[in-house]
């Protein structure tokens, strides 16, 4: 029985780390967003056309520029790399689950405390308790769930109104979860009881796929026919997909063991593990479809941007169906497959974003609420000044784990040509403890 708690501590940390791929507020690559807490600027880089296609319609604004982002994290972690062996007596798995959380593109300034303390065992007649510490801080209390959809850069052409393009299609998920008796027993140290079931359940998805887009995007009301003397109107924009699954799979999976009457008894327990999944190959791909539709209000120096994104999105499959249970004699994993072809649809959720910018006395303000694909929002507001060729920025963001998290940072523009620098905090680790990193970029103006 000794072993027990241990093997399902170590089941629940590996699922725990599995599942923070997904950062709990999205890392912000462009440094002039960072220091304006990741709200989006309209025509300076990532955060319009892709997020919003109305915007391929909204004509550039006459001091817009182009932001291009510097991948300076990767210096530290090149200058010492992780150690990924197990068996490597310098091997960290809570320094690895922080590198896999935070993209090494900003640079980290101060790294999260790894969990510290003793682990304490008591034990007694008929009587066992465990004490992680503040390793138990890092399992979740309730269900630990993210959603991702990455829609990464899209290659289009255009022609008047309508364009195409091609882009790549990401989504996972994941929803991990301890029993009540497992959470009492490793978070708080209660001790475990007689015939009693301890049990960590794990559910994930995840789905790539290439995507075709046909869209459409033009203004429905316009205050001057050239935009060279108001951008002021409305503009509206939809793009549909045409989607090729590539690969996909999901998982539910159960780990646990119940205690018998007597908990030092003769009779062994065991950890048993069950799942059941579905796997497909590209050969297994098939078609599917999706919708997106934005809408961009612009009155003379303010914008209000309304996005929403993967609407009814569906791809069709051929899965493979299987069970994979441990052996109660040998204790081997066996995989039995139950089916095969079988016809299945998966989803894409749905998610959706507002923003809005305005120019007031020489600042520039600007906005987001992001609703995500589990239904859950965060938000951000920055602000920036140019005092010559020198910007000030600054900004707020509030997270997923309702942190606050704050940022600045400065711009230099000598003539088309700009360096972007800026310091943001985040809570992108284990045990969601504040950090700060450093971003840097250039920036080509027109």
């Amino acid at each position: 029985m000794k072993r027990l708690p241990k093997a399902i501590f170590l089941a629940a940390l590996l699922s725990t780390c599995a599942a923070s791929f997904a950062p709990a507020h999205a890392q912000v690559m462009s440094a002039r967003r960072l220091g304006m807490g990741g709200a989006p600027v309209p025509g300076c880089g990532p955060g319009a056309d892709g997020v919003n296609v109305a915007y391929h319609s909204v004509p550039r604004p006459a001091h817009g520029c182009r932001a291009i982002s510097l991948p300076i994290g990767v210096i530290p972690v090149l200058q010492d790399p992780p150690v990924l062996d197990p068996e490597d007596p310098d091997f960290n798995a809570f320094e690895l689950a922080n590198l896999l959380m935070n993209v090494p593109w900003n640079w980290s300034l101060d790294a999260p405390t790894a969990p510290s303390g003793d682990i304490g065992v008591s034990i007694g007649r008929n009587s066992l308790a465990v004490n992680l510490g503040d390793v138990g801080k890092v399992l979740p209390r309730d269900a630990d769930e993210y959603a991702v959809v990455a829609r990464l850069p899209v290659l289009a052409i255009g022609y008047r109104r309508m364009f195409v393009g091609v882009s790549p299609l990401v989504h996972a998920e994941n929803s991990l979860a301890l029993n009540s008796p497992l959470q009492s027993a490793l978070i708080d140290a209660e001790p475990f009881q007689p015939t009693t079931r301890y049990e960590v359940t794990d559910d994930a998805i995840g789905q790539v796929a290439a995507q075709g887009l046909l869209g459409w995007s033009q203004p429905l009301w316009r205050s001057s026919p050239d935009p060279r003397q108001s951008r002021t109107g409305l503009y509206a924009g939809v793009r549909a997909r045409l989607i090729r699954g590539l690969a996909y799979a999901d998982a539910q999976s159960a780990a646990g063991f119940t205690t018998a009457d007597t908990l030092f008894g003769d009779d062994a327990v065991d950890v048993d593990y069950r799942a059941r999944l579905r796997t497909a190959t590209p050969q297994q791909g098939g078609f599917g479809h999706g919708l997106d539709a934005g809408l961009v209000i612009v009155a003379g120096r303010t914008e209000i941007g309304l996005a929403a994104n993967d609407l009814a999105t569906q791809l069709r499959w051929k899965v493979r169906e299987r069970i994979v249970a441990r052996d109660t004699l040998t204790g081997d994993l066996v995989e039995t497959t139950v089916a095969d072809g079988v016809p299945f649809t998966s989803t894409i959720p749905a998610t959706g974003q507002i923003t809005v910018t305005t120019r007031l006395a020489g600042f520039l303000f600007a906005g987001a609420a992001t609703r995500d694909a589990l239904g859950r929002t965060t938000s951000c507001a920055g602000v920036e000044r140019w005092l010559g060729h020198l910007a000030l920025r600054a900004g707020v963001a509030r997270d997923l784990q309702n942190q606050t998290q704050t940022s600045g940072g400065i711009g230099l523009r000598l003539g088309r040509f700009g360096l972007d620098a800026a310091v943001a905090t985040h809570s992108r680790n284990l045990t969601h403890e504040r950090a700060t990193e450093l971003g840097a970029g250039f920036a080509l103006y027109h």
